[in-house]
Order: structure tokens, then C-alpha cells, then sequence
């Protein structure tokens, strides 16, 4: 049995025809997926400052946020602005998008010698501070860097919103504040190398 002339031809516009919607479908949801990957990759990182009435410190400038390898890059630079010198600032850099159990996930800013961390202790004057009017440059910690960079591959999107805030800054005399609060612990000073009386 043989098919007729005509019959093999219109078989073989069909078959064209469904070759070429295929394509075109393949096509179609390629561009698609591309274009929402765009829109996300290239949406900017927004980073957002945190800050209270008489805080001490300021962010001046935040170098390399749009970077693909951010957590390499990012440099923070905060200016003491007030009277004292700071011993000790532990931040905080919050991811609101990316989930956590506790709520979102975060990564810790420190500088300062770790027992300057308690605004109570009297620091040494030869301890590392910021003087008034002088910068620092924050830089993600060494720990953080590896795990950041693979968790900004798996879902980019996740880490598009910065939020930085301050969550102890200690001036290295007995007060200092955590968070929004100044603390004023004179009264219960210790004082390094203090021997207690019995």
C-alpha cells in the first residue's frame, strides 16, 4: 500500500510545522527563564543604616555592594563622632530575605579587643580604639566569606537587602551603649588587674 503524493507532503508540513512550535516553545520559556533570572541578578543590593538619637558612630561610606563576590569586597567605613574614644563595636549585618530559624539570618561586624566587649571593664589606653573624628574599615571576617558566597549562589535573591546596625559599641570607661540604649556603669567599675578585698 502506498500513500499518495499528496498525502506524504501535507505529513511533512505537519510534522515541520510541530518541529517549528516545538521550537518555538523551547524558545519562548528559555527567554522567559532568562529574563526572571535578569530581573533578579540585576536588581541592586540596597544596604540600609540603622541608627538612634546621640549614636556615636556613622556610616561614612560602603564600598563594593554591588559586587558579584561581595562578601570578599565590602568594606564599611564608620567615623567616630563622638567625644570619646570607642573601644570596642560589635554590628551587625542582617539579611531580612534570607530565611533563618530564628527569624532571618545575620552576620557579626568586631572591633576591639574581645574583653573591651563588656561596657563595665575599664580598657588600657594601649588597647586598639577609634579616636573622635578618626574611621575604621568593617570587612566581612575570614569565617563568614566562604559560607556567604555559596549561599548568595544558591539563592542570590535572598541577599539583596542589607540592613546594618550597631549592637554594642563601648567607649572603654564604664559606659558605652547597647543597641539604642546608653549604659552608665561607673559605679561598677572593673578595672584590669583589680585585686578584690576580702
Amino acid at each position: 500500500m502506498y500513500m499518495s503524493k499528496a498525502r506524504v507532503i501535507s505529513f511533512t508540513k505537519l510534522l515541520k510545522l510541530l518541529l517549528v512550535c516545538a521550537s518555538l516553545i523551547v524558545l519562548i520559556k528559555g527567554a522567559f527563564m532568562l529574563s526572571t533570572a535578569q530581573s533578579v541578578s540585576g536588581e541592586e543590593r540596597k544596604f540600609k543604616s540603622k541608627e538612634f538619637v546621640d549614636m556615636p558612630l556613622r556610616v561614612r561610606k560602603v564600598k563594593n555592594l554591588q559586587s558579584e563576590t561581595w562578601p570578599n569586597d565590602l568594606e564599611i567605613e564608620v567615623e567616630n563622632v563622638s567625644k570619646k574614644p570607642i573601644y570596642f563595636i560589635n554590628a551587625v549585618l542582617e539579611f531580612p530575605d534570607d530565611p533563618a530559624p530564628n527569624g532571618s539570618s545575620g552576620i557579626k561586624f568586631k572591633f576591639g579587643k574581645l574583653e573591651n566587649m563588656d561596657i563595665v571593664r575599664i580598657a588600657l589606653p594601649e588597647d586598639e580604639h577609634v579616636d573622635p573624628g578618626k574611621t575604621i574599615v568593617l570587612t566581612v571576617s575570614d569565617i563568614f566569606r566562604k559560607g556567604l558566597l555559596a549561599r548568595q549562589q544558591n539563592a542570590p535573591h535572598n541577599f539583596k537587602k542589607l540592613d546594618f546596625w550597631f549592637e554594642i559599641i563601648s567607649f572603654g570607661d564604664g559606659t558605652g551603649y547597647e543597641g539604642s540604649q546608653f549604659l552608665d556603669l561607673k559605679n561598677k567599675l572593673e578595672r584590669p588587674n583589680q585585686v578584690k578585698k576580702k
